[in-house]
């Protein structure tokens, strides 16, 4: 398609960020601008009243640590369409230009100001015949529509071939609508752009339409309708935010040019909005916030009125009036223009506060309210309308949601986990430290080396593998079939099942005959598939669906996966014995966290909880905790424990616990080392194939499912490395529990070379051994210890926290 020479020449620039400002402040003193719009010249006082947004509410750690909140902004937001129709590009933007400082120029405002425009031209998308777009030109050379009309030829307006036999509109709004083009249409200098803008709207409509246009016999209702639609095509755009979260301190000089120039509100007005912001940084756990759908846009209007979806219609007739129709529809509407949380904490936070539970709590926007007075007529020279401040009302106090989390703590699982991405380069690794005795989730993060779109501790799946035998050597142990001392006989390697041959995951240090406890500690294959399966099928999965196995665990992050667990009949000698050793089964990480915790926190299960409380005005609403489910003995537990310390003293957990069994911590480990199956697809494949899926905007098919199952990947990396760790210091009674797990490395793939050291530094940093990676206890002269107290946890010293 060819440009024409009359559009050429045309001037693009940056579009750079406003710049980012909170200071209260400033917003306090730009209440009295505020009412500064404009109103119709036909009513000489009126009042309005402005509202800022209801606070939402704000996220804090277990600490009161900020994680989320809002911080106000001034936008610039107008309607192109409306605006251009009855102002004057040149000199409008050149005075805003002069009032937003410097690096602002003339032609980057218009681009923001003229979003249909590209390089300056607006290309209408328009498909005319020959005749329109003959019609087109001729009226463009002229530019008449009335006798009247001085003729003069339209500048910076084309017809355009698109080649196919059809044309379309070209312009350049800012030649077109320039003071001397307009000039050069009217006999007098005619100073109202609205004028010109008409008359381009009727000369254009005329040429399309023919003999059915609105013309001067028509009704000014039909003619304003015409002018409407023409103007739609000529600029589609209603609102844009043009310059978002500028600089407050210029918002008095730009609300006195748009009063100056008789800017109406509908065209261009200083909007108040604000921005989520996270101080501790962004993290997949927080969560975002986003547009929604239809659907739960009208959910949402139907929960504000108090009505139902069974409620809207009765035998398919409509079961509510013709004005809650209207009223239902405008919500909804409303719902779809406003950003609501979508995941994460931010998602489960604003669940948590739609309980009437919290009906009580005060959540309402500032407001200013003014008066403005104008002119009955407007005559030169001209009197500028005056608007005054009458009331302001203060908003309610943001609620805050106390979170279970250390945001240190968080913060430092991050960048443990980033180590790990780094040093041995798995599809993802996740990790989560929960607080044992409470169940609360202290920190939870994952990495991927690959796009995913959900949070992958709630929703991917994955082989939990030698992690598994500690939830296998509870069930058996609680229901007396077996005791830590008993002997088995594991072989030297392999162990011969009817039909079956069972392998280890590495030569075992442990072979011939061994304990019970020797066996979870060294994690001996052979022996949990002998002890597993003394346990009748239907109590085996009975524990498991107690402990919150195959079950969505209703976190309110967003996406979950309820894992899989075989339905009965097991097999003795395949099903059971895999599954006891943690084959033939899948959890998600939150799942099994919950699992483990259980088993060690003496055999009681609790979920996991995020939201501890919710604050306002100085008062905490706690939230109840849930009451505790007995699913194994005290003593099963304590057992259990004592098994893992043994791990972690000569098991598989001892090549990373020695530094912190020096130090006399109580600590156990169980590390989990799972060989995926020949039939498995590898998790580095499947990832890959799913980021190349939203790369291009695209879904899977049968066939494209198919060849993802034919693809052959390196089996030798088919690993998931996991290790469970839990530890608790020296009189004290902060017992905290950490699992990590690591996807496919590609360097390394035992459990506790992989997973191990990751979770070690978490453990430390959650005891207080650590800060931030560093000891936190400084060496001291012989014969002066250290208090007690400087080995807690900084989370339970805020005094020592460092000012930043």
């Amino acid at each position: 398609m060819s440009e024409s020479p009359l559009l050429a020449d045309s001037a693009s620039g940056v579009r750079p960020a406003g710049a980012f400002l909170t200071l209260g402040a400033v917003f306090v003193l730009l209440a009295l601008w505020l009412g500064r719009l404009v109103f119709a010249d036909s009513h000489d006082i009126r009042q309005r009243t402005e509202h800022d947004p209801a606070p939402e509410f704000a996220i804090v750690d277990r600490n009161e640590r900020p994680l989320a909140d809002f911080v106000q902004r001034l936008d610039l937001v107008c309607s192109p369409n409306a605006l251009w129709q009855a102002h004057t590009p040149e000199s409008l933007t050149e005075r805003m230009c002069k009032i937003l400082g410097p690096g602002w120029d003339r032609e980057e405002l218009l681009a923001r100001l003229m979003p249909d425009a590209e390089d300056g031209i607006v290309r209408c998308g328009a498909r005319f015949d020959a005749r329109q777009a003959s019609a087109l030109q001729a009226w463009i050379e002229t530019g008449v529509v009335g006798d009247k009309d001085v003729p003069a030829h339209v500048d910076g307006m084309a017809v355009v071939s698109r080649g196919d036999g059809t044309w379309d509109l070209w312009w350049r709004p800012a030649t077109v609508l320039c003071q001397q083009s307009r000039a050069a249409h009217f006999k007098k200098d005619d100073k109202n752009p609205l004028r010109w803008s008409r008359r381009i709207a009727d000369g254009v409509a005329r040429a399309i339409r023919g003999a059915q246009a609105a013309g001067d016999s028509s009704s000014e209702v039909d003619l304003e309708r015409q002018r409407d639609e023409t103007w739609r095509l000529l600029m589609p755009t209603t609102y844009v935010v043009a310059i978002r979260d500028f600089d407050p301190a210029v918002a008095p000089g730009l609300f006195q040019l748009l009063n100056d120039e008789g800017v109406m509100h509908v065209q261009m007005h200083i909007a108040r909005d604000r921005d989520r912001v996270y101080p501790m940084g962004t993290q997949r756990l927080l969560g975002s916030w986003g547009y929604i759908d239809r659907d739960s846009a009208l959910s949402l209007a139907l929960h504000e009125v108090g009505l139902e979806r069974s409620e809207l219609s009765i035998d398919g007739k409509p079961a509510i009036s013709a004005d809650q129709v209207d009223d239902l529809l405008e919500r909804t509407r409303e719902q779809l223009a406003v950003l609501h949380p979508v995941s994460g904490l931010e998602l489960a936070a604003a669940k948590e506060l739609e309980r009437s539970d919290w009906s009580s709590l005060e959540r309402v926007g500032a407001s200013y309210t003014f008066e403005r007075h104008s002119p009955v007529r407007r005559k030169e020279p001209r009197v500028v309308p005056r608007t005054y401040y009458i009331d302001s009302n203060e908003a309610s106090e943001t609620p805050r949601v106390v979170t279970t989390l250390d945001a240190y703590l968080q913060q430092r699982v991050g960048e443990e986990l980033d180590r790990l991405m780094e040093r041995n380069k798995p599809a993802l690794a996740m990790a989560i430290v929960i607080d044992l005795a409470t169940g609360d989730v202290l920190a939870v993060d994952s990495r991927e080396a690959y796009h995913v779109g959900a949070f992958t501790p709630l929703k991917h799946q994955f082989t939990p593998g030698s992690t598994f035998k500690v939830i296998a050597m509870a069930i058996a142990l609680d229901d007396g079939k077996v005791t830590p001392d008993e002997m088995f006989d594991v072989g030297h390697g392999e162990y011969h099942l009817p039909g079956r041959t069972i392998h280890e995951a590495d030569h075992p240090e442990k072979m011939g005959w061994v304990s019970a406890s020797e066996i979870l500690a060294h994690s001996i294959n052979a022996g949990m598939v002998q002890i597993g399966p003394r346990v009748e099928a239907g109590l085996f999965r009975s524990y498991l669906e107690h402990l919150g196995y195959a079950a969505l665990p209703h976190a309110s992050l967003g996406p979950e996966s309820a894992g899989y667990l075989r339905e009965l009949p097991w097999k003795a000698n395949w099903t059971h014995a895999s599954v006891s050793f943690g084959h033939e089964v899948l959890v998600t990480m939150w799942q099994h966290a919950a699992g483990l915790a259980t088993v060690l926190r003496g055999g009681s299960y609790l979920p996991l909880r995020l939201i501890d409380a919710v604050e306002q005005n100085g008062v905490r609403y706690l939230l109840p905790h849930a009451e505790p489910l007995p699913v194994f003995r005290p003593e099963t537990s304590a057992t259990i424990r004592a098994m893992m310390g043994l791990g972690a003293r000569e098991g598989t957990g001892e090549p990373v616990c020695g530094p912190d069994l020096a130090r006399g911590v109580e600590i156990g480990t169980k590390t989990g080392t799972a060989e995926k199956v020949a039939s498995e697809i590898c998790t580095h494949v499947d990832l890959a194939h799913q980021e190349r899926h939203w790369r291009e905007h695209s879904t899977c098919s049968k066939e494209c499912r198919r060849a993802l199952k034919d693809a052959k990947q390196d089996h030798a990396h088919c690993y998931t490395s996991s290790m469970c760790a839990f530890g608790r210091l020296p009189g004290t009674d902060r017992d905290v529990m950490v699992l990590v797990v690591a996807e496919e490395p590609r360097v390394g793939k035992y459990g506790a070379r992989v997973a191990g050291p990751t979770a070690i530094a978490i453990l430390d940093e959650a005891l207080g051994i650590t800060r931030l990676g560093l000891k936190s206890v400084e060496e001291v002269l012989p014969g002066f210890a250290p208090s007690e107290i400087v080995a807690k946890p900084v989370s339970e010293r805020p005094w020592a926290e460092e000012v930043h």
